[in-house]
């Protein structure tokens, strides 16, 4: 009886403790720059990074997730407008390793890339993965026509993919 009431307590402690870890989570917001690389502002976003209350959201499958398990982004600029992805919108991009990479990523995926040099993250749609390995990525003008990123992008600048619109 008593070691009943002791793994009793020992699992409400574990609860608890559980439940103040993930309510204590932080999120870091990236704010990710969706245009060219050419246009005046397109460093605007390399520092304007701020963090936030961790959620726990529904996905359209049904499950519920915690975002401190997803990279969560802020998007500046519009040339992702023709898929559905705007300015000022908070999306959640499924994280990932280099590793991964070349077999979780598909054709027309939107990319977020991290540019070390720089300092900025960037999404781009994914156009194809090149036979070393690189990554052919583009964005649209004003008009919705595809432009090609300046230069591919190395498996080791993506940290994800985006999936989900926070409302």
């Amino acid at each position: 009886m008593t070691a009943n009431v002791i793994i009793f307590v020992l699992f409400l402690v574990l609860c608890g403790l559980y439940l103040w870890l993930v309510r204590n989570k932080k999120d870091t917001v990236y704010t990710t720059f969706a245009g060219s690389s050419d246009e005046p502002h397109g460093g605007c976003c390399q520092c304007r990074l701020y963090t936030e209350e961790s959620k726990v959201i529904k996905l359209p499958d049904g499950s519920y997730r915690n975002t401190a398990s997803f990279h969560r982004i802020k998007i500046s600029g519009n040339c992702m407008s023709p898929v559905n992805i705007h300015s000022d919108e908070e999306w959640l991009a499924e994280k990932m390793k280099a590793d991964e990479v070349r077999g979780k990523v598909k054709t027309g995926d939107v990319l977020l890339i991290h540019l070390a040099d720089s300092g900025k993250y960037k999404i781009r749609r994914l156009k194809n993965i090149l036979p070393d390995g690189m990554l052919n990525t583009y964005y649209y003008d004003d008009n919705g026509d595809e432009r090609f990123s300046s230069r591919p992008h190395s498996q080791e600048t993506v940290m994800g993919v985006v999936r989900y619109r926070l409302h």
